[in-house]
């Protein structure tokens, strides 16, 4: 196994809302390799976001608060640092390319002094040297006339065009672990295949580690090594993408996996769909959180929650019942 960049350990994040104290992240462990991309993927509500949050100091408080685990970027520890050292850890060591560029952009700002202000803080360049930086780093993602464009502000970029603005703060002080929370969703398909092949290239390039979250499968078959599959603020299976695949183990993986359309499919069949709705997290289930929609759930399913454990050749599931076990 390659060395770990990222290493997270029971990480829980809590919310303290009027209905409760509600989990989205409660107790996730994982790791990312160095030059690895790693795809966390479910349902809406599962957790995916907040667990990006919490890896980037973002987590927002009130409500949010991280009370427990441990966040291990190149063996140093996130959670013991004071706020000044975390920002500089957040711009120079890891970027996080946002779902919503038009929301996360600061609209009264130029685009290239937004990259600018990035590097002049962390990277100790004036402002000559800023400017001239992100020039080249808007060029590098495909801006055309990215001079120019330095100047303009964000409404000025179409949807593509802004995230590609998204992408060039997030890797202008090099770092090594980018974290891209769902960032062509909003995207037609031509704009998300150009913005997929950008995140492919910057990674071979330098060798760059990937967290992509994401709740389309097709882009973790075409961009992950790797796969986490979320559901109810926890990692319920995990696999190479082959593997996951294949051989799905966990029951509300093989239901995301056959809700996909495939072009062998007869036009007139319905899709498959999951039963029911994720949980409410202020009134979770007892024992494992899917068992309300599991056909194959069973008392002990009601009574004891999985953990989560080794399961075929290179993978892990959180499952009472595990399927394709016959190897």
């Amino acid at each position: 196994m390659s060395e770990s960049l990222l290493q997270v350990e029971e990480l829980e994040t809590h919310l303290f809302t009027k209905e409760g104290v509600l989990k989205p992240v409660n107790g996730v462990s994982f790791h990312v390799d160095r030059g690895e991309t790693v795809g966390l993927v479910g349902e809406s509500g599962c957790g995916k976001t907040m667990t990006a949050l919490s890896i980037m100091g973002l987590v927002p408080n009130p409500p949010g608060r991280i009370v427990g685990g441990a966040i291990q970027l190149d063996g140093e520890d996130l959670l013991q640092l004071d706020d000044r050292t975390l920002r500089t850890r957040r711009s120079v060591q890891m970027g996080m390319i946002f779902q919503d560029a038009s929301t996360a952009l600061n609209p009264t700002m130029r685009v290239g002094d937004q990259i600018a202000e990035t590097m002049q803080r962390h990277m100790g360049m004036n402002a000559a040297e800023a400017a001239l930086h992100a020039t080249e780093i808007l060029d590098r993602v495909g801006i055309p006339a990215a001079e120019q464009r330095l100047s303009d502000y964000p409404h000025q970029f179409s949807g593509g065009m802004r995230q590609r603005v998204m992408i060039a703060i997030a890797i202008c002080c090099n770092p090594e672990l980018l974290i891209a929370d769902e960032p062509t969703t909003a995207l037609d398909v031509t704009i998300q295949a150009q913005l997929l092949d950008l995140i492919r290239e910057l990674k071979e390039d330098v060798g760059k580690s990937v967290l992509w979250i994401t709740h389309d499968l097709g882009v973790v078959a075409e961009l992950c090594d790797r796969v986490m599959v979320m559901y109810a603020g926890q990692v319920v299976e995990e696999a190479t993408v082959e593997e996951l695949f294949l051989r799905p183990r966990h029951p509300y993986t093989a239901g995301l996996l056959d809700s996909m359309p495939t072009l062998e499919e007869r036009r007139q069949e319905s899709l498959k769909t999951i039963e029911g709705m994720p949980p409410n997290m202020a009134r979770m289930p007892s024992g494992c959180a899917f068992h309300p929609r599991c056909e194959y759930a069973s008392e002990r399913c009601v009574e004891e929650m999985p953990v989560l454990e080794r399961s075929g050749r290179e993978g892990l599931v959180a499952c009472w019942h595990p399927l394709n076990i016959e190897e």
